[in-house]
């Protein structure tokens, strides 16, 4: 077993959020897989790399494709007929989090979800995930 004595004066007293961490020095945003992940509950859906108090837009749909962002202009996420699921705003180690319930319906479905930082219309990576049937 491998034992490390940090000095939390030095190094802190909490965890790291290795997501986060590796979305800012990327420069990159990111979406999260949906957690839990389950139909006809509450999901909270995560967007990594943000812009500090960006509005962050998340997006879902059945199938890819393109669909236009409005508000970016020539800027398209990689969803055919996306909705807009809600909007959240990134908090300052630039995590944007949107709590929907995932409706019932969605069991045993795929869903693609993928997120838009208004503040520079920058794009995320898309997540396909298959809910589980209940």
């Amino acid at each position: 077993m491998l034992s490390v004595m940090r000095d939390p004066d030095l190094h802190g007293a909490g965890r790291i959020n290795v997501f986060n961490s590796l979305a800012l020095v990327s420069e990159d945003l990111w979406t999260r897989d949906p957690h839990p992940g389950l139909a006809g509950v509450s999901n909270k859906l995560k967007a990594a790399g943000a812009t500090n108090g960006a509005t962050v837009r998340f997006y879902y749909g059945s199938a890819t494709g393109q669909t236009a962002v409005s508000g970016c202009s020539n800027v398209y996420v990689g969803i055919a007929n996306a909705s807009v699921l809600g909007e959240a705003t990134a908090t300052s180690n630039g995590a944007a989090i949107y709590e929907a319930t995932v409706p019932g319906g969605w069991a045993g479905q795929t869903r693609y979800f993928q997120v838009v930082d208004l503040s520079d219309c920058r794009v995320s990576n898309v997540i396909e995930f298959t809910f589980p049937s209940n």
